[in-house]
């Protein structure tokens, strides 16, 4: 791979990005995870806590069968962080998905309208 991206003229990294360590930060959205001017609450996505998907997902659009069975109601647990795929796995009902940590960043500075979880 290293000799291949040398080729291309590419620079690849040795390391995955280093992404905020804190699993529970301060973000500007609403107790629904709408993006809010005059409210801040706390995404706590620490491992153990139980969360949900926002009614406002695309689980159904992107198609994945083994994704099906989840929606609003669906109760899942954060079971940990991976920092060599920088993500969270978080299992629904026995099906694991993985939320990027990039997710973190971007509430913190407001960048999406709603939060997934």
């Amino acid at each position: 791979m290293a000799l291949l991206a040398k080729r291309l003229g590419l620079q690849v990294r040795s390391q995955p990005r280093a992404f905020t360590k804190s699993l529970k930060v301060a973000v500007p959205y609403d107790r629904h995870g709408v993006r809010s001017q005059n409210r801040r609450t706390y995404w706590n996505l620490e491992p153990g806590q139980k969360v949900r998907v926002n009614q406002h997902n695309n689980i159904e659009g992107a198609g994945q069968p083994s994704f099906k069975h989840i929606n609003v109601a669906t109760v899942g647990e954060v079971l940990r962080r991976d920092d060599y795929c920088s993500s969270l796995v978080i299992c629904f009902e026995g099906t694991s998905v993985r939320l990027g940590l990039w997710w973190l960043e971007a509430a913190q500075r407001g960048a999406i309208n709603r939060l997934p979880l």
